[in-house]
């Protein structure tokens, strides 16, 4: 029996924090974890109501192979060294970007499955917990520095939009 007829199960998506930032350098790794952040968090509320669960795991760094392997740390335009280069070379081989144990990350994914409520998105490492944070923080402050732009482009003589049925069935 598939999982939609037995009306319970769940989707575990492994990821990126990195699926929150936008670091130069890493443009395409992260462009794809957006998307794929996105994709999860809107099949969670999809499935939700039939019973089924979706989560999309977000490390921050993890000690593993691929993570041992050197990024380029040449070969990009001059204009792009203070941003690229020098993430390339405090990236390489760094501990300190490299906290996650695989072993516990699996431990802490059986746990998730055990959940009778389970997230959407779930940080994993304390850098992703550090970053999250400061990543949303940074998006209000620039959309509350630009919120008068935003609001003229409405038609005019709209109601405001928070008392809208719209609003009320979009809100988080």
């Amino acid at each position: 029996m598939t999982i939609r007829p037995r009306r319970s199960g769940h989707f575990i998506q492994i990821s990126t924090i990195g699926g929150r930032r936008a670091q130069p350098g890493l443009a395409a790794y992260q462009t794809t974890a957006w998307a794929v952040g996105g994709f999860f968090e809107i099949l969670a509320r999809e499935l939700a109501p039939i019973g089924i669960h979706a989560t999309v795991l977000e490390p921050g760094g993890i000690r593993t192979a691929r993570a041992q392997r050197p990024l380029p740390a040449k070969g990009w335009q001059v204009e792009y060294e203070p941003t690229v280069g020098r993430f390339a070379r405090t990236y390489q081989r760094n501990p300190d970007v490299q906290r996650g144990d695989p072993a516990k990350i699996a431990e802490a994914v059986l746990r998730l499955t055990a959940e009778p409520n389970p997230p959407a998105r779930l940080l994993l490492g304390s850098d992703a917990v550090w970053l999250a944070p400061r990543i949303a923080a940074a998006r209000a402050t620039e959309d509350a520095a630009w919120r008068d732009l935003s609001l003229s482009t409405d038609h005019d003589g709209l109601p405001d939009f928070t008392s809208t049925e719209v609003a009320r069935m979009v809100r988080p």
